[in-house]
């Protein structure tokens, strides 16, 4: 799996529990899957 499939999954899943109105989308997930994004964008970024 390639980088850029990767962010898309994690984004995806994001969108979709976000969507279904997840209870157990708690603000501390919500916190970890956006530090994954971060990191994500970080790596496809071509500040290196």
């Amino acid at each position: 799996m390639s980088l850029s499939d990767f962010i898309d999954y994690i984004q995806h899943d994001r969108s979709e529990e976000m969507d279904a109105g997840n209870p157990s989308f708690s603000a501390e997930r919500l916190e970890y899957l956006k530090m994954l994004d971060d990191v994500g964008h970080h790596l496809l970024s071509d500040n290196q």
